[in-house]
């Protein structure tokens, strides 16, 4: 199944953005189906429409996690779990032996930081924020 960004952006508010208009941060989507995305732009809300089709967010690949990120996460989410390492298991794109609550949590902290969770970078929809 192709992948649309407009399943994917509300995932991404607050998150860095590109669009023809410039670089800016995805405040909203709002309009019938989520038509219609909210940006801010040099500090300034966007005067004119933006369509999800010429968004794309600007994410980080699992694997950029800084080591600073992979401390925060092992010492927030392991739970006490023998999970040697649980962040260089995220980096390899693993989730196991976590339960769902907990699997919640690191992904709201993941998506909070722009990674992209989704393979969107790879898909064309989103930038990979180490290239630009």
């Amino acid at each position: 199944m192709k992948k649309k960004i407009e399943d994917y952006l509300h995932l991404y508010l607050g998150c860095e953005v590109q669009t023809d208009e410039g670089k800016g941060y995805l405040t909203g989507i709002h309009g019938e189906y989520g038509a219609e995305v909210q940006l801010i732009i040099d500090g300034n809300a966007s005067e004119s429409p933006c369509y999800p089709q010429g968004v794309k967010s600007i994410l980080r690949s699992l694997s950029d996690m800084t080591e600073d990120e992979m401390i925060y996460i092992d010492d927030e989410f392991s739970y006490g779990y023998v999970l040697s390492n649980l962040s260089k298991s995220l980096k390899a794109g693993s989730l196991y032996q976590m339960k769902i609550g907990e699997t919640f949590e690191i992904t709201r902290y993941l998506l909070s930081k722009g990674f992209d969770l989704f393979g969107l970078i790879e898909a064309g929809l989103a930038i990979d924020k180490t290239k630009i």
